[in-house]
């Protein structure tokens, strides 16, 4: 059975930047503990990512976290279901920290 490690808050906050994805499907862009909302817009089939909204706290987001992207877009860390932990696989822990 594989083990995996849980992701505080703590640690997400220490996070210089990435991206995360709610359980609702949005897409936030975070930096240094700050969260702000984005949206994909495609030009000729083309992503064109979009900043809209004011900017949030990650405490305010955090239980509803499902993924935590690095910033190349690889997924480093997974909550399977809104009552359980965040969870971060051995292997990505080095894109994490």
């Amino acid at each position: 059975m594989k083990r995996r490690t849980k992701v505080s808050l703590e640690q997400l906050l220490g996070m210089e930047k990435g991206r995360i994805q709610l359980f609702n499907k949005q897409f936030y862009w975070i930096a240094r503990g700050v969260a702000y909302h984005q949206v994909v817009l495609y030009e000729q089939g083309v992503p064109v990512y979009q900043t809209v909204g004011e900017r949030q706290t990650l405490e305010s987001l955090f239980d509803r976290i499902k993924f935590v992207f690095s910033p190349s877009g690889k997924v480093i860390a997974r909550r399977i279901a809104h009552e359980e932990p965040l969870l971060l696989g051995k292997k990505e822990w080095e894109d994490f920290s």
